[in-house]
């Protein structure tokens, strides 16, 4: 807007280090990375009243969240909280806010380690996270994470590494950009769904019937190779064809 006016000021005394904010309907949930008088958690403010905004959750070690520099923050679909610590991506059930729960730690992958996750952007369904030593990752939202095991390795639908050294990121419809000092990169995108080999957008018995040309050494066959790893472990093997076929179904 030409002449932006503001909304509400939330202020308290104490010794703070706030970073970032995500407003959800009427709450604003803002990272703190302090370490002395509050601990570091995240902050939830009610702001359906703009003039008097308060603290409707402090989201900490009280619940299990053993936050280290919770950095970025956004919320997945109104029930999501999804936090960037420098080493995972956290995800936090908010359907009880006087009892949030922590679901999962996404880990980063092993692309060069795993030190260093800048920022995050939830775009649809997926989060993409800016890692440092291994580029730009991103992970699909629509997980069972109640039935999955904790700190379970989860597979990533695409990754840019080269874009490595990220501290800040947007992501749009089909770009990326990120500054890495002294650089701002930018770069396509296209985002193909696991096990569609011959990219027609569903995964049905026809991919599961070229995945096995190709493991018969059929010359004609020559599907997208990152489409075939479904397990994201660089390697194509029996463990992706068994995949596939679960998925395709009887």
């Amino acid at each position: 807007p030409r002449h932006p006016v503001e909304y509400c000021r939330w202020v308290v005394e104490g010794e703070f280090f706030l970073y970032d904010g995500w407003v959800d309907g009427d709450l604003l949930f803002v990272t703190d990375m302090d370490f002395r008088e509050y601990g570091q958690s995240v902050w939830v403010i009610d702001i359906s009243d703009p003039a008097h905004p308060v603290v409707a959750q402090q989201i900490d070690d009280r619940f299990g969240m053993d936050f280290f520099i919770p950095k970025c923050c956004a919320v997945y679909q109104s029930r999501y909280l999804i936090v960037a610590e420098v080493y995972s991506i956290d995800i936090i059930d908010l359907l009880d806010l006087q009892n949030p729960r922590l679901l999962f730690k996404i880990y980063g992958p092993p692309i060069g380690g795993i030190y260093g996750l800048e920022d995050i952007q939830v775009v649809g369904h997926r989060v993409f996270g800016a890692w440092r030593s291994a580029g730009i990752v991103v992970y699909d939202l629509d997980q069972p994470w109640d039935l999955m095991k904790p700190e379970e390795p989860v597979p990533y639908v695409g990754n840019l590494p080269t874009l490595y050294s990220a501290n800040s990121l947007w992501v749009g419809d089909a770009t990326i950009c990120a500054v890495a000092q002294p650089h701002v990169f930018s770069a396509n995108y296209q985002i193909f769904k696991d096990g569609d080999l011959d990219e027609n957008g569903i995964v049905d018995a026809a991919d599961l019937r070229l995945m096995m040309r190709y493991f018969a050494d059929d010359p004609a066959v020559a599907p997208d190779p990152r489409l075939m790893d479904l397990n994201r472990d660089g390697v194509i093997n029996l463990v992706d064809l068994q995949e596939l076929a679960r998925r395709v179904g009887p």
